[in-house]
Protein backbone atom coordinates (compact mmCIF):
# COMPACT_ATOMS: atom_id res chain seq x y z
CA UNK A 1 0.00 0.00 0.00
CA UNK A 2 2.93 2.36 0.67
CA UNK A 3 4.00 2.18 -2.99
CA UNK A 4 0.46 3.06 -4.11
CA UNK A 5 0.41 6.11 -1.84
CA UNK A 6 3.80 7.19 -3.15
CA UNK A 7 2.63 6.90 -6.76
CA UNK A 8 -0.49 8.95 -6.08
CA UNK A 9 1.41 11.61 -4.14
CA UNK A 10 4.03 12.01 -6.86
CA UNK A 11 1.21 12.93 -9.24
CA UNK A 12 -0.84 14.96 -6.75
CA UNK A 13 2.02 17.10 -5.42
CA UNK A 14 5.46 16.39 -6.95
CA UNK A 15 8.58 17.18 -4.91
CA UNK A 16 9.73 19.69 -7.53
CA UNK A 17 6.46 21.62 -7.73
CA UNK A 18 7.07 24.97 -5.98
CA UNK A 19 4.11 27.30 -5.35
CA UNK A 20 3.60 30.11 -7.85
CA UNK A 21 5.34 33.33 -6.93
CA UNK A 22 4.16 35.90 -6.18
CA UNK A 23 0.77 34.66 -5.01
CA UNK A 24 -2.09 36.89 -3.77
CA UNK A 25 -3.40 33.98 -1.68
CA UNK A 26 -1.77 34.05 1.74
CA UNK A 27 -2.23 30.33 2.45
CA UNK A 28 -0.90 29.26 -0.96
CA UNK A 29 2.55 28.05 0.27
CA UNK A 30 0.82 25.87 2.86
CA UNK A 31 -1.31 24.21 0.18
CA UNK A 32 1.88 23.12 -1.60
CA UNK A 33 3.36 21.29 1.38
CA UNK A 34 2.88 17.53 1.54
CA UNK A 35 2.62 17.59 5.33
CA UNK A 36 -0.55 19.72 5.00
CA UNK A 37 -2.53 16.72 3.73
CA UNK A 38 -3.79 13.68 5.56
CA UNK A 39 -3.91 10.53 3.45
CA UNK A 40 -6.44 7.71 3.62
CA UNK A 41 -5.95 4.46 1.73
CA UNK A 42 -8.27 1.48 1.39
CA UNK A 43 -8.17 -1.70 -0.70
CA UNK A 44 -10.80 -2.08 -3.42
CA UNK A 45 -11.79 -5.04 -5.62
CA UNK A 46 -9.82 -6.20 -8.65
CA UNK A 47 -6.35 -5.33 -7.36
CA UNK A 48 -7.07 -1.63 -6.82
CA UNK A 49 -6.13 0.64 -3.91
CA UNK A 50 -7.94 3.94 -3.40
CA UNK A 51 -5.79 6.80 -2.08
CA UNK A 52 -7.42 10.02 -0.87
CA UNK A 53 -5.76 13.37 -0.07
CA UNK A 54 -7.63 15.62 2.35
CA UNK A 55 -6.35 19.01 3.54
CA UNK A 56 -5.77 19.11 7.30
CA UNK A 57 -7.34 22.44 8.21
CA UNK A 58 -5.65 22.39 11.62
CA UNK A 59 -2.28 22.51 9.83
CA UNK A 60 -3.21 24.63 6.81
CA UNK A 61 -5.94 27.09 7.73
CA UNK A 62 -7.45 27.77 4.34
CA UNK A 63 -10.08 30.52 4.15
CA UNK A 64 -11.93 28.87 1.25
CA UNK A 65 -15.48 27.83 2.03
CA UNK A 66 -14.90 24.56 0.19
CA UNK A 67 -12.02 22.10 0.57
CA UNK A 68 -11.16 19.81 -2.33
CA UNK A 69 -10.70 16.09 -1.75
CA UNK A 70 -8.77 14.17 -4.43
CA UNK A 71 -9.07 10.37 -4.67
CA UNK A 72 -6.83 8.17 -6.83
CA UNK A 73 -7.47 4.61 -8.00
CA UNK A 74 -4.16 2.72 -8.21
CA UNK A 75 -3.73 -0.63 -9.97
CA UNK A 76 -1.32 -2.40 -7.63
CA UNK A 77 -0.59 -5.17 -10.16
CA UNK A 78 0.88 -2.81 -12.77
CA UNK A 79 1.53 0.17 -10.44
CA UNK A 80 -0.27 2.75 -12.52
CA UNK A 81 -2.96 5.34 -11.95
CA UNK A 82 -6.29 4.12 -13.31
CA UNK A 83 -8.45 7.11 -12.50
CA UNK A 84 -9.06 9.90 -10.05
CA UNK A 85 -12.01 11.86 -8.76
CA UNK A 86 -12.46 15.18 -7.04
CA UNK A 87 -15.22 16.41 -4.79
CA UNK A 88 -15.52 19.22 -2.27
CA UNK A 89 -16.48 19.38 1.39
CA UNK A 90 -17.32 22.40 3.58
CA UNK A 91 -14.36 24.00 5.31
CA UNK A 92 -15.01 23.75 9.07
CA UNK A 93 -12.89 26.82 9.85
CA UNK A 94 -13.99 29.15 7.04
CA UNK A 95 -15.89 32.23 8.14
CA UNK A 96 -19.63 31.88 7.77
CA UNK A 97 -21.73 34.65 6.20
CA UNK A 98 -23.35 36.90 8.84
CA UNK A 99 -27.01 36.46 9.57
CA UNK A 100 -29.28 39.04 8.01
CA UNK A 101 -30.67 41.55 10.53
CA UNK A 102 -34.32 41.23 11.42
CA UNK A 103 -36.65 43.44 9.41
CA UNK A 104 -39.64 45.42 10.66
CA UNK A 105 -43.01 44.02 9.62
CA UNK A 106 -43.95 44.94 6.08
CA UNK A 107 -40.39 45.85 5.05
CA UNK A 108 -38.78 43.69 2.37
CA UNK A 109 -35.33 42.32 3.26
CA UNK A 110 -32.36 43.66 1.28
CA UNK A 111 -30.97 41.53 -1.56
CA UNK A 112 -28.72 38.74 -0.36
CA UNK A 113 -25.01 39.37 -0.78
CA UNK A 114 -23.35 37.30 -3.45
CA UNK A 115 -21.49 34.35 -1.97
CA UNK A 116 -18.58 32.49 -3.54
CA UNK A 117 -19.74 29.88 -6.01
CA UNK A 118 -20.14 26.38 -4.62
CA UNK A 119 -20.20 22.88 -6.02
CA UNK A 120 -18.00 21.38 -8.71
CA UNK A 121 -17.32 24.68 -10.45
CA UNK A 122 -15.68 26.19 -7.37
CA UNK A 123 -13.80 22.98 -6.70
CA UNK A 124 -12.37 22.92 -10.22
CA UNK A 125 -11.38 26.58 -9.94
CA UNK A 126 -9.56 25.89 -6.69
CA UNK A 127 -7.83 22.86 -8.19
CA UNK A 128 -6.72 24.89 -11.21
CA UNK A 129 -5.09 27.30 -8.78
CA UNK A 130 -2.93 24.42 -7.56
CA UNK A 131 -2.09 23.50 -11.16
CA UNK A 132 -3.69 20.06 -10.93
CA UNK A 133 -5.39 18.82 -14.09
CA UNK A 134 -9.21 18.70 -13.77
CA UNK A 135 -10.95 15.32 -13.44
CA UNK A 136 -10.68 13.20 -16.55
CA UNK A 137 -7.55 14.92 -17.84
CA UNK A 138 -4.72 12.39 -17.63
CA UNK A 139 -2.15 14.15 -19.80
CA UNK A 140 0.15 14.77 -16.84
CA UNK A 141 -0.17 11.28 -15.36
CA UNK A 142 2.96 9.21 -15.77
CA UNK A 143 1.12 5.88 -16.07
CA UNK A 144 -1.53 6.18 -18.77
CA UNK A 145 -4.75 4.21 -18.41
CA UNK A 146 -7.35 3.32 -20.98
CA UNK A 147 -10.46 5.46 -20.63
CA UNK A 148 -12.54 2.28 -20.46
CA UNK A 149 -10.68 1.18 -17.33
CA UNK A 150 -11.04 4.59 -15.75
CA UNK A 151 -14.82 4.68 -16.16
CA UNK A 152 -15.13 1.29 -14.46
CA UNK A 153 -13.68 2.59 -11.18
CA UNK A 154 -16.33 3.47 -8.60
CA UNK A 155 -15.23 6.02 -6.00
CA UNK A 156 -17.08 5.78 -2.66
CA UNK A 157 -17.90 9.00 -0.86
CA UNK A 158 -16.65 7.51 2.42
CA UNK A 159 -14.06 4.77 2.85
CA UNK A 160 -15.13 1.81 5.04
CA UNK A 161 -13.76 2.34 8.55
CA UNK A 162 -12.82 -1.30 9.08
CA UNK A 163 -10.48 -1.36 6.06
CA UNK A 164 -9.10 2.14 5.68
CA UNK A 165 -5.63 3.30 6.67
CA UNK A 166 -5.23 6.94 7.72
CA UNK A 167 -1.76 8.48 7.56
CA UNK A 168 -1.09 11.98 8.97
CA UNK A 169 0.60 14.27 6.48
CA UNK A 170 3.75 14.68 8.60
CA UNK A 171 4.29 10.91 8.82
CA UNK A 172 3.70 10.51 5.09
CA UNK A 173 6.18 13.21 4.11
CA UNK A 174 8.80 11.81 6.50
CA UNK A 175 8.34 8.32 5.04
CA UNK A 176 8.62 9.65 1.49
CA UNK A 177 11.78 11.58 2.32
CA UNK A 178 13.28 8.42 3.79
CA UNK A 179 12.21 6.09 0.95
CA UNK A 180 13.73 8.38 -1.66
CA UNK A 181 17.07 7.77 0.03
CA UNK A 182 16.50 4.11 0.94
CA UNK A 183 15.23 3.07 -2.50
CA UNK A 184 15.20 5.91 -5.08
CA UNK A 185 12.44 5.73 -7.66
CA UNK A 186 14.93 5.65 -10.55
CA UNK A 187 17.11 2.82 -9.22
CA UNK A 188 17.11 -0.40 -11.26
CA UNK A 189 18.25 -3.95 -10.46
CA UNK A 190 21.91 -4.61 -11.15
CA UNK A 191 22.92 -6.81 -14.05
CA UNK A 192 22.52 -10.47 -13.30
CA UNK A 193 20.17 -9.87 -10.36
CA UNK A 194 18.33 -12.95 -9.14
CA UNK A 195 14.55 -13.09 -8.81
CA UNK A 196 14.75 -12.31 -5.09
CA UNK A 197 17.18 -9.44 -5.68
CA UNK A 198 14.82 -7.92 -8.26
CA UNK A 199 12.04 -8.24 -5.70
CA UNK A 200 14.09 -6.27 -3.17
CA UNK A 201 14.36 -3.37 -5.63
CA UNK A 202 10.57 -2.91 -5.54
CA UNK A 203 9.14 -0.49 -3.00
CA UNK A 204 6.00 -2.56 -2.57
CA UNK A 205 8.17 -5.32 -1.08
CA UNK A 206 8.63 -3.29 2.11
CA UNK A 207 6.43 -2.39 5.06
CA UNK A 208 6.87 1.06 6.59
CA UNK A 209 6.59 1.82 10.31
CA UNK A 210 6.80 5.28 11.87
CA UNK A 211 7.22 6.29 15.51
CA UNK A 212 7.74 9.64 17.26
CA UNK A 213 11.22 10.39 18.57
CA UNK A 214 12.64 13.36 20.45
CA UNK A 215 11.10 16.77 19.82
CA UNK A 216 10.86 17.43 16.09
CA UNK A 217 12.05 13.94 15.07
CA UNK A 218 10.14 11.05 13.52
CA UNK A 219 11.60 7.56 13.08
CA UNK A 220 10.81 5.73 9.83
CA UNK A 221 11.62 2.01 9.52
CA UNK A 222 11.61 -0.15 6.38
CA UNK A 223 11.28 -3.93 6.74
CA UNK A 224 10.82 -6.58 4.08
CA UNK A 225 7.29 -7.95 4.06
CA UNK A 226 6.76 -11.44 5.39
CA UNK A 227 6.67 -14.07 2.68
CA UNK A 228 8.18 -12.02 -0.16
CA UNK A 229 11.62 -12.02 -1.81
CA UNK A 230 12.53 -15.28 -0.08
CA UNK A 231 12.37 -17.98 -2.78
CA UNK A 232 16.12 -18.52 -2.34
CA UNK A 233 16.11 -18.37 1.44
CA UNK A 234 15.36 -15.93 4.28
CA UNK A 235 16.08 -12.25 3.74
CA UNK A 236 18.45 -10.82 6.34
CA UNK A 237 19.46 -7.25 7.18
CA UNK A 238 17.68 -5.55 4.27
CA UNK A 239 15.80 -2.95 6.29
CA UNK A 240 16.78 0.43 7.67
CA UNK A 241 15.60 2.99 10.23
CA UNK A 242 15.75 6.72 9.52
CA UNK A 243 15.62 9.66 11.92
CA UNK A 244 13.81 12.50 10.13
CA UNK A 245 13.84 16.12 11.24
CA UNK A 246 10.21 17.16 10.59
CA UNK A 247 10.99 20.84 11.16
CA UNK A 248 13.72 21.32 8.55
CA UNK A 249 12.82 18.16 6.61
CA UNK A 250 16.19 16.47 6.50
CA UNK A 251 17.63 13.05 7.34
CA UNK A 252 19.47 13.20 10.66
CA UNK A 253 20.72 9.62 10.95
CA UNK A 254 20.35 6.13 9.46
CA UNK A 255 20.58 2.76 11.21
CA UNK A 256 20.94 -0.31 9.03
Amino acid sequence: MAASIQLAMDDFLPWDAPPPSPSPIHEEPCLWRRESYDVTAVPAPEGVVLVRFNLNTDVCRSTDQLINIITYAIDIRTMRILSREMHARPNPISPQPPEAPSQPPGVAPPPAAALPSTGLGAAIANTARMKLPPPGDFRNVRWQALQKEATQVQFPLDFPKEERLIIPGTALKAAQLAVEHFLPSDVRPHRGATRDEVCLYQRESYDVTTAPGPAGVLFVRFTVKDGVCNSEGPVLDMGATYAIDVTLWRILAIQR
